[in-house]
């Protein structure tokens, strides 16, 4: 009987460390992805923000060759 008791003592833990191991696994992948996911957004966001800005210097310039009086914004 304690011989049984002991071996299945040692099996739960074996199996209690795996369970642990692999769920440790998967939260770091996950966890690691949505980093990713948002670092990509970031970096996206702010790509479309150096367009945005891009475009409205070019427009200042041809409205500039243009002859046509530049109006700046007063907030951003």
């Amino acid at each position: 009987m304690g011989i049984k008791l002991r071996v299945a003592l040692e099996e739960g833990i074996v199996m209690g460390v795996k369970l642990v191991t692999a769920l440790l696994i998967v939260v770091f992948g996950v966890s690691w992805f949505l980093n990713d996911y948002a670092t990509l957004r970031s970096q996206a966001a702010r790509g479309q923000d150096a367009y945005n800005y891009l475009a409205q210097e070019q427009a200042k310039r041809e409205q500039a060759t243009q002859g046509i009086d530049i109006i700046e914004e007063t907030a951003p």
